[in-house]
């Protein structure tokens, strides 16, 4: 509750500041401007309240695995698609191949927006998807080529409002949650998610139980 807290006064204090010397000086304020800040800061209270209801959901059981077909491969394109747009990042998507599994799509849609959202907060130039069936399984890979995930911070960074080194910390832009709703997902669809080594950045593997061939 401490974290959760801390998480949500940090966008409340910057709306209340923000309207605060709006009402002091009505006649100076750029109010197009405080209405675009407002927003800005309501959508990132509604993403955490989102997250903060998904991990409640997995605390009491109710977040279960769903059974219909999810093409992983249209999840990551699409992705890709959308970072392209921003134009922040180059993005790589050479190695997305056919992979689909059953499950919610709704919540592999969410591992998919965490995992790119954390590859793009840190990647210095850009952020690369792979989809592949292997072994019975669909392995996702989400990487970037920013200052990468220490050994011994690995399994860590999927715990809640876990607190990476200062290159990949909270400050960047993340509120802790992102991973671990990844790694809740992930778990509940029968799969496993780890950081695997890499020679630049941080490679981020979701394996997930494909599709029965014949299904």
């Amino acid at each position: 509750m401490s974290d959760a807290s801390h998480e949500l006064r940090s966008p409340l204090a910057t709306v209340i500041t923000l309207l605060e010397v709006a009402r002091a000086r009505p006649d100076r304020a750029d109010w197009p401007s405080v209405a675009a800040t407002a927003e800005v800061e309501a959508g990132r209270l509604g993403h955490i309240v989102d997250n903060l209801l998904l991990l409640a959901r997995s605390d009491e059981g109710h977040l279960v695995r769903g059974h219909e077909p999810v093409d992983l491969d249209e999840l990551a394109l699409a992705e890709g698609e959308r970072l392209k747009a921003q134009g922040r990042v180059l993005v790589d998507l050479r190695g997305v191949g056919a992979g689909r599994v059953l499950g919610d799509r709704e919540q592999l849609g969410r591992v998919r927006r965490n995992l790119a959202a954390n590859a793009e907060r840190h990647a210095a130039s850009t952020v690369s998807f792979e989809v592949a069936r292997t072994d019975g399984c669909v392995e996702v890979v989400v990487a970037d080529d920013g200052p990468g995930i220490p050994v011994e911070e690995r399994e860590r960074v999927f715990e809640r409002f876990a607190r990476a080194d200062q290159a990949r910390d909270r400050p960047a832009g993340g509120a802790g949650l992102g991973l671990a709703i990844v790694g809740e997902v992930v778990s509940v669809h029968g799969g496993s998610v780890v950081v695997a080594d890499s020679a630049v950045g941080a490679r981020i593997v979701v394996r997930l139980p494909a599709e029965p061939d014949g299904d």
